[in-house]
């Protein structure tokens, strides 16, 4: 599995992470370069919902990480990109934002598995009642789609990853321990509901 974390800037904001997380990434079919590009391409469809005061930074490398145990096993280089800047002038409440909702088609630990993408801040893309536009969530709809069929098409896959469990077996009933998990992401939905967070790294 291979993570990707863009970093937000912003005069309001501080400083934060978005991580990305992928599989099927073979070098013999597409590049680690493909993979990031696409990343740039996502936000960059979405930065008119971005305060045009937000910055996204692509790092030069990806690291590479053992699903089932979470060990760091390297770092792949990847070519430089463009910064995304925002492009609305719209006030904004600086903690909050859109959630994107990755879909995937397994279970782990008899739940599907599911994953979040926290697009904070986010500007002029909400209706007087504070939630999301459906002009929004539509266009951003688009753009989630074509990322990820944008990754297929060069044979990697965006994932959920569900981390390793040491188990619990003063639980009832006892929850047995299992390895972690990196599941493919089949859809993605940006929800009606903004999000408040407390810190950046999401």
């Amino acid at each position: 599995m291979f993570q990707y974390v863009p970093t937000w800037t912003g005069n309001r904001i501080g400083s934060g992470a978005t991580v990305l997380n992928f599989i099927n990434v073979d070098e013999e079919t597409t590049s680690y370069d493909d993979v990031a590009a696409q990343v740039q391409v996502w936000f960059e469809s979405m930065s008119n919902f971005m305060p045009d005061d937000t910055r996204i930074q692509f790092p030069r490398e990806m690291r590479e990480i053992d699903p089932a145990t979470g060990a760091l096993i390297g770092f792949i280089s990847v070519s430089a990109l463009t910064d995304v800047v925002g492009e609305s002038n719209s006030v904004f409440p600086a903690g909050s934002g859109r959630v994107v909702r990755w879909g995937t088609g397994s279970v782990v630990g008899n739940r599907r598995a599911i994953g979040h993408t926290y697009l904070v801040p986010s500007a002029g893309c909400y209706t007087t009642g504070g939630d999301v536009q459906a002009s929004t969530i539509l266009a951003d709809a688009t753009a989630h789609s074509s990322f990820l069929s944008g990754l297929v098409a060069f044979g990697a896959e965006l994932a959920v990853w569900s981390r390793p469990f040491a188990g619990d077996p003063e639980a009832t009933p006892p929850k047995p321990a299992r390895t972690g998990v990196a599941s493919a992401v089949t859809s993605g939905q940006t929800l009606i509901r903004p999000t408040a967070l407390r810190t950046r790294n999401d």
